[in-house]
């Protein structure tokens, strides 16, 4: 028992010691995406894919938002959205 608690002391003060010296670099672009941000806010991307010649356009929507996040205006949205997503397989 006392050497249990010894070994997770030592561990935890190692954690704690070495926390402080692990950063990551920040995640750059990649630069094959064409980006931009639209008047409205909207961010969108563009990747081009030549080695599938036989894709049309591939659409990922990302919303940045939750429903403690959202107004009286925008109730249901982060619900109502990736349901239209979902049922939308093909299109038209």
């Amino acid at each position: 028992m006392q050497g249990t608690k010894i070994r997770l002391l030592a561990g935890g003060l190692l954690m704690m010691a070495t926390a402080g010296y692990v950063q990551a670099d920040a995640l750059q672009p990649d630069p094959a995406w064409q980006q931009g941000t639209l008047s409205n806010g909207l961010q969108w991307q563009v990747l081009t894919t030549p080695q599938r010649p036989s894709d049309r356009v591939e659409i990922r929507l990302l919303v940045n938002t939750g429903s403690l996040a959202e107004s009286t205006q925008q109730s249901g949205y982060s619900h109502a959205i990736p349901s239209y997503c979902a049922n939308a397989k093909r299109w038209p």
